[in-house]
């Protein structure tokens, strides 16, 4: 039958008990210690804590659900895993992913549409890209912007005339192709033409040696 007991009970050995129910707190004291500590703790089902739970050993959790607010101090380590693996996601669909794999990081949006946006509205407020080697800013698989460490800046055209365009280089810079101006262009130095000068209003020249 039941066990009704009003003071303490102490079982020095194994316990077995199918069901139970406290009311109030449960404390664990290591034998031969009066300091509260849970020694070890094996729950086959759901463990629901309405208080706080501080751990001061190693968690290993297969999967956490969290409402609210998640404040980690110290380091959070995500293994090597990849796009379908160890990874940050975010959104109902994971439509951003941030992973890493061997050397090579990346954060990824792909739910094909919407816009990946870098802000930075506040005033004074930079977005910098940094690198030790070249920057690279492709779309649709071709490069379009090309910056070399030591180098120069290049400008590359895709589709239709596809090739560099435009590239910086150590005495100024070079176009290759048409340079279309349809709103003046004012010289401070000299122009070399190789090819003919064609011009279709007025021309004005001081000096002309021919």
């Amino acid at each position: 039958g039941a066990i009704d007991a009003n003071g303490d009970l102490d079982v020095d050995g194994h316990t077995n008990l199918d069901n139970v129910s406290i009311t109030g707190i449960t404390t664990f004291f290591p034998t031969g210690t009066t300091t509260r500590f849970f020694t070890n703790i094996d729950a086959q089902g759901n463990i629901d804590l309405n208080g706080d739970l501080d751990v001061d050993g190693h968690t290993n959790l297969d999967n956490v659900s969290i409402a609210g607010v998640t404040t980690v101090t110290g380091m959070l380590q995500i293994p090597d895993g990849g796009g379908s693996s160890n990874r940050i996601s975010v959104g109902d669909s994971e439509d951003l992913k941030i992973y890493h794999t061997g050397n090579t990081s990346t954060i990824s949006h792909n739910n094909g549409s919407g816009d990946l946006i870098l802000d930075a509205l506040s005033t004074g407020s930079d977005i910098r890209l940094r690198s030790d080697a070249e920057f690279k800013v492709e779309v649709g698989g071709s490069t379009h912007i090309q910056v070399y460490k030591n180098g120069g800046v290049s400008f590359h055209q895709a589709g239709t005339g596809a090739g560099k365009k435009l590239e910086t280089i150590s005495s100024g810079a070079r176009v290759t192709g048409t340079l279309d101006v349809t709103d003046g262009i004012t010289v401070a130095g000299n122009i070399d033409a190789n090819g003919d000068l064609d011009v279709d209003g007025h021309t004005n020249l001081d000096n002309v040696s021919i």
